[in-house]
């Protein structure tokens, strides 16, 4: 039982083996390549100044070349059939090797037709891109045989010429044996695609598509993008070549958002679906980053103090008033350290910052200027070290270079609200830490600029 067994297995492992030949024999297009379309657009001006008419061709190499031994690489044939009758004719490699070695006698230099070619995935899928040489009216076609390729070729083409492109796949025939090789490939390992064939036709009637017959074009899949808030619309999908995009595909507020691309009539997804797709794609909330107060220290006079938000910032988005509210100590009598929570009442922005504030105690100033000075003096008070607190009254509008240079036990000072501090007025005072001034001066913008903490009065 067991040897019979075995001899069935030997025998379906034979047969198997013999399938792709078998196949091969009553399919030899297996081998052909497709061109799926082919466009051109308004002729460009090239390096020399010429003109030049610029074709796209999308093809599949061909239906075999999952199987690296099968296929070399594929070459085009184009044909150029003049006004007057003559013809003209160039082949090129795609530049390349698809699969395989090169091809050793496709000679790749050519004076009629520049073209290069690019993947879009490893299945033979591609682009050639072509840049058809273009005569002015008044210039001579000349037709010549080009010795890099032994055909006969043309200086540039012009409108009213017809052209033919063809794709042909360079078969690896030495794999397979002889008699399968004289069936399929009679005229040599060379299987031609179905030619399209098109007309120059003058530069108003650009851009062109042609379409060969009913095969389907592949369409990328669509590109999904994800958003911030920043009050702006955006569109998270975009209509593509082949498709175009429905439902909620553009939005301002932040939220999930679906929307569905659907294929225009001709066109199959890149992974060979074709019913519509549902795409997810989203705007991201807003998040509030930070708070700025008008000031974060008062001193303590018996009255309400309370500080002003002057702004909130989420990312980089200034809020509006209204899209954010205020929790917390808002207002404040008593000494000590306050705080407030700031949060959002806008759906579209999320988070909170804390912030923090203060009330002290007034200083009680050891040295306390008379207030009829208007001006303190270069050097007044330089060096000395037994003044730990000073206070300069309103009615001083000037204090001179190193007023209190090396002062280095001052630690609080009270300035008025608007005074010219000369430079170096203070240096040496390395305790110095809290200025307290009346907000909104140049004592406030000093002290901030000095790392002192303000005290607004």
């Amino acid at each position: 039982m067991t040897k019979r067994i075995l001899a069935l297995a030997i025998v379906l492992v034979m047969c198997l083996s013999l399938l792709p030949v078998s196949a091969m024999a009553f399919s030899p297009d297996i081998f052909k390549p497709k061109i799926r379309k082919a466009e051109f657009k308004v002729p460009l001006k090239i390096a020399d100044g010429s003109r030049a008419l610029p074709l796209k061709l999308h093809f599949n190499a061909s239906e075999n070349l999952s199987d690296p031994k099968a296929v070399y690489f594929v070459e085009g044939t184009l044909q150029a059939t003049l006004q007057d009758g003559r013809k003209a004719e160039s082949i090129r490699g795609l530049g390349m090797t698809l699969n395989g070695p090169v091809k050793p006698d496709v000679p790749l230099d050519s004076n009629m037709w520049s073209w290069s070619w690019s993947s879009t995935d490893f299945s033979g899928t591609g682009i050639a891109y072509f840049e058809i040489p273009l005569l002015e009216d008044g210039e001579t076609q000349t037709v010549e045989k080009s010795l890099a390729t032994g055909l006969t070729e043309v200086n540039g083409l012009k409108v009213g010429d017809q052209v033919t492109v063809q794709l042909e796949t360079v078969v690896n025939t030495s794999s397979f044996p002889p008699a399968v090789v004289e069936e399929l490939f009679p005229d040599g390992p060379y299987v031609k695609s179905d030619p399209i064939t098109f007309t120059i036709e003058d530069e108003s009637k650009y851009p062109k598509t042609i379409t060969p017959g009913q095969e389907a074009w592949i369409a990328e899949l669509p590109e999904v993008r994800t958003f911030t808030y920043d009050r702006k619309e955006h569109q998270g999908v975009v209509s593509g070549e082949g498709y175009t995009v429905e439902g909620d595909f553009s939005a301002t507020n932040a939220g999930d958002y679906t929307c569905f691309a659907v294929l225009d009539p001709g066109w199959i997804w890149s992974d060979g679906t074709t019913s519509p797709l549902t795409v997810l794609w989203q705007i991201e909330p807003a998040v509030i980053s930070d708070v700025t107060l008008d000031n974060n220290a008062f001193a303590y006079d018996g009255t309400k103090k309370a500080p002003l938000i002057t702004e909130v910032r989420a990312g980089g988005l200034v809020l509006k008033r209204n899209e954010w509210k205020v929790e917390g100590t808002v207002s404040e009598t008593a000494v000590g350290k306050h705080s407030m929570l700031v949060s959002s009442k806008n759906q579209n922005i999320i988070g909170y910052q804390s912030v923090s504030w203060s009330i002290v105690e007034p200083c009680s100033y050891e040295l306390s200027l008379p207030l009829n000075l208007t001006k303190i003096g270069e050097a007044a008070f330089a060096g000395d070290r037994s003044i730990p607190s000073a206070y300069v009254p309103d009615t001083v509008s000037a204090i001179g270079a190193r007023a209190f240079a090396d002062c280095t036990n001052l630690s609080q000072l009270r300035l008025p609200k608007d005074c010219d501090i000369a430079d170096g007025a203070f240096d040496g005072c390395t305790a110095l830490t809290t200025v307290t001034a009346p907000a909104g001066g140049t004592a406030e913008k000093w002290a901030k600029e000095n790392g002192c903490t303000f005290i607004a009065e």
